[in-house]
């Protein structure tokens, strides 16, 4: 146990942050499952909207937790914020999530036309966004919305993809828009500002999640613990929740 722990530090001590080791190191297959494991960033209790201090998941978790654990099949970061999405006239309030390539393999998201974000967008920080054909119709009304823009903000993003159906996740999955998570980090920064009841509260945080898919003979509850004992030698603080849905459905407690 003691060379284990030794082991971790020296990893962590070299490792910088690159888009570079971001992507799977194994084959990937479409599996129309939820994730096998989710680590969450969660909201200091002291939290109070108006002097933000970072918290949760960042950056440098997922780079560490890809190096850890190389023979995982697809590990996915996600940061979602609210925004409205804008084509000419025409708004659409979404969530912008920032995400990865691997996104498509953990939730199986049937692309109905075009393609979803591919390893290239991350590296290259591109504009482009895959969304519902529902909210993409909202929007764009008659034209055909691939190869054309929303704005999100003072940018501008071009439409590559459509999801058929709508998924299960992640709330209304038609009123979300996916980018790059490079992209976001790249044009959004890490602070979220968001208006409610007059008031503006403002968040600091770099990912909202990390989605793990695993192999099929991997132990849930083991997989568990050792990612909790990564985790705790980058973190003071416990802004962050690891759980597993279980065969019955119920989140699995190490």
């Amino acid at each position: 146990m003691q060379s284990q722990t030794k082991f971790v530090v020296i990893c962590l001590t070299v490792l910088t942050w690159s888009p570079h080791s971001l992507f799977a190191q194994v084959p990937l297959e479409l599996n129309p499952h939820t994730p096998d494991l989710t680590i969450r960033s969660v909201e200091p209790a002291a939290f109070n909207g108006i002097s933000p201090t970072p918290f949760g998941l960042t950056r440098q978790d997922l780079n560490v937790l890809r190096e850890m654990f190389p023979t995982v099949p697809a590990i996915c970061p996600t940061r979602k914020v609210r925004t409205d999405v804008r084509v000419d006239h025409h708004t659409l309030e979404a969530h912008l999530v920032g995400t990865s390539s691997a996104y498509q393999v953990i939730h199986g998201v049937q692309i109905s036309r075009g393609r979803f974000l591919t390893d290239e967008d991350i590296l290259q920080r591109r504009n482009v966004a895959v969304m519902g054909e529902q909210q993409a119709q909202r929007l764009f009304q008659d034209v055909d919305p691939i190869g054309q823009s929303i704005r999100v903000g003072h940018d501008y993003y071009l439409i590559v993809g459509l999801i058929g159906q709508p998924l299960k996740r992640i709330g209304d999955r038609d009123a979300n828009v996916f980018i790059p998570f490079t992209t976001m980090w790249a044009r959004l920064g890490d602070l979220d500002s968001q208006r409610e009841s007059g008031n503006i509260y403002m968040k600091m945080f770099e990912l909202s999640s990390i989605e793990f898919q695993l192999n099929d003979d991997t132990d849930r509850r083991v997989m568990m613990r050792a990612v909790r004992q990564v985790l705790e030698t980058l973190h003071d603080d416990q802004t962050y929740t690891i759980d597993a849905p279980s065969e019955a459905g119920k989140e699995v407690v190490p």
